[in-house]
């Protein structure tokens, strides 16, 4: 008989993965607006922003003034994306309670992504998790490709294995396994987990899945199996990945459904009736 767990907590990336390649950019008073209703549904923790350089991400040029505008609920977990040092010092600076920061465990997609080498994104990260610890912040760490890359095919599991551990030794607080290209299957996810044995523990990993084949809330489940509970997802599905071809994003709502089916709770279930409202009135503002 397949065990799945009790409950499982999702982190709504939306608002900053969703929107850094959207072509149109929606208004500041639009983020805010959205972020406010998401925090209303019942969900622990919301990617609010990145703190990036305009010049290279137009979308998220008003990150500081989304995050210092949003109504903060008590009891949710408003984090942001940090590339680098100055981003983390303005992440810092607008009170951000944790950060995430990004490698890859595909040497080519990291060159075209953060323009370093998987040894040079992870000096990078480096000075950033120092600080953060010593701040109190905690430090997400984002591993991109994990099953496989638009440039190199299938990925050599133990990269991943061998990143994580790294990450995990310079006190990152949790790693956000990416398959980043949506095409994973179902055993393709179990395999991951089998490599990453010793290292870190299903339940500890999150899982943030793209749907570019329609098999991510297979893969979901499959990874409950496995003992995941910790999982990425974006309203309405919104956001394509850095690259062509890769496909949307699991959504918010389709995740939520499929766990009501299989009895399982990411929040109360007045909560969890409230999603469709609050996605659509989301999806009004801009």
């Amino acid at each position: 008989m397949t065990t799945l767990p009790k409950a499982i907590q999702i982190t709504e990336v939306g608002p900053r993965d969703g929107l850094q390649n959207q072509s149109v950019v929606v208004s500041t008073q639009g983020k805010i607006n959205w972020i406010n209703a998401l925090s209303e549904t019942g969900i622990k923790k919301i990617e609010t922003t990145a703190f990036v350089s305009p010049k290279w991400v137009p979308q998220l040029a008003d990150s500081t003034e989304v995050f210092e505008g949003i109504s903060k609920v008590d009891g949710v977990c408003y984090t942001a994306l940090v590339p680098n040092e100055m981003g983390w010092a303005r992440a810092l600076e607008a009170g951000v309670e944790e950060v995430a920061v990004i490698t890859s465990a595909s040497e080519s997609f990291c060159e075209k992504n953060t323009n370093t080498t998987i040894e040079g994104s992870i000096e990078r990260i480096i000075p950033i998790v120092k600080s953060a610890i010593s701040h109190g912040v905690d430090v997400r760490c984002y591993i991109s490709c994990v099953v496989a890359c638009p440039y190199e095919g299938q990925i050599d599991l133990s990269v991943v294995s061998e990143i994580t551990e790294k990450m995990l030794d310079i006190g990152v607080h949790s790693i956000d396994l990416g398959e980043t290209i949506g095409v994973a299957s179902p055993t393709d996810i179990c395999r991951l987990y089998d490599a990453l044995d010793g290292v870190l523990s299903p339940s500890e990993s999150i899982l943030h899945l793209h749907n570019t084949n329609g098999k991510a809330l297979d893969c979901m489940q499959e990874a409950m199996v496995c003992g995941v509970v910790q999982f990425d997802t974006s309203s309405g599905g919104l956001g394509f990945g850095l690259l062509m071809g890769s496909g949307k994003k699991i959504k918010l709502r389709s995740t939520v459904w499929m766990l009501l089916g299989g009895m399982l709770s990411v929040a109360s279930h007045e909560s969890m009736l409230k999603l469709h409202v609050y996605e659509t009135k989301i999806f009004r503002h801009g």
